[in-house]
């Protein structure tokens, strides 16, 4: 079980720990040029409004990898009002998706309406209804050997990711070994939430399956819930990511059998050993990695 506090007890450090820190608490406040943003030994960083986005049901696992790799690689044109244009050859990861399942999975994009939370010009905060990308060009020939990517940025949300001032770093190596949209998104909002010194967070039952991206009128019970989704999502994160995560639900009425009110999430940093054995776990091939993660092999050597 994780043990999770609200505050994180500081005690005297190194000099070159507690320049980290610092350097950790100005990305966090949005104090990093968007060099220093887009690239880092960490992994590439996300803005938190493209981490908590609602309503984005529709999309699949290759969508949300699609899209951060194309934010990451438009970033230093990113505050620009342009056409952005990307070799597919950059896009295709470590599954060597064809030119048409790229395009396809931009087509998703541009037609997938998602809720983003950002502030104005004053500050204020509200929701944007919005794509992702606000237009796709394809030519009819393309003399290029493997072809480009060329795409538009809405720009609202383009300003809106250039303010952001929240940031997760997502591990590119890790997001491409997930086999569930559902824990790539996990991952993507435990990154958002490492650095903070408080290691849970509530969650009504609405929320918590809007921001996972659960299909409305899916997995309702709690039982279904917690089979397809939130333990296939976990024991992924768990296995494959740098990071531990826990899941609980928030009952009233009985520890057992009450109410489901919400979820609590909770998370730690791995340590070294256990960052070992997920990243050896990543460099194994995908075959029988379900029952390993899920620790049915471990039970069934132990039974014979």
């Amino acid at each position: 079980m994780i043990e999770h506090n609200k505050a994180v007890k500081r005690t005297p450090r190194r000099h070159h720990v507690l320049l980290r820190e610092k350097a950790a608490e100005d990305e966090m406040s949005g104090q990093l040029t968007l060099a220093q943003r887009a690239v880092g030994p960490d992994g590439m960083a996300k803005p938190k409004e493209l981490i908590e986005i609602h309503e984005h049901h529709l999309l699949t696992l290759q969508d949300r990898r699609l899209y951060s790799t194309l934010i990451h690689l438009i970033w230093d044109d990113l505050g620009k009002e342009q056409e952005h244009v990307v070799p597919m050859k950059l896009l295709r990861g470590t599954s060597h998706e064809s030119n048409d399942q790229i395009k396809a999975a931009a087509w998703r994009l541009l037609l997938t309406g998602v809720v983003v939370r950002i502030a104005d010009e004053a500050g204020e905060e509200g929701t944007l209804r919005c794509t992702l990308i606000s237009q796709l060009f394809d030519l009819d020939e393309d003399n290029t050997p493997d072809g480009n990517l060329r795409f538009w940025i809405a720009p609202r949300l383009r300003k809106a990711l250039l303010n952001s001032r929240q940031w997760g770093r997502i591990k590119p190596r890790i997001c491409f070994a997930f086999s569930s949209k559902y824990a790539l998104t996990l991952y993507e909002n435990l990154c958002l939430r490492i650095n903070r010194n408080n290691t849970f967070e509530d969650w009504s039952v609405a929320d918590f399956r809007s921001l996972l991206g659960v299909e409305p009128g899916r997995y309702l019970a709690y039982c279904d819930f917690n089979k397809r989704v939130l333990k296939i999502a976990a024991d992924e994160v768990n296995g494959l990511s740098d990071i531990n995560v826990e899941i609980t639900p928030i009952r009233t009425g009985g520890r057992v059998r009450g109410k489901i009110e919400g979820y609590r999430m909770i998370w730690q940093v791995k340590t070294a050993e256990e960052w070992k054995r997920a990243s050896d776990e990543i460099n194994r091939h995908s075959a029988g990695r379900h029952v390993r993660l899920s620790g049915k092999d471990q039970r069934e050597t132990v039974a014979a």
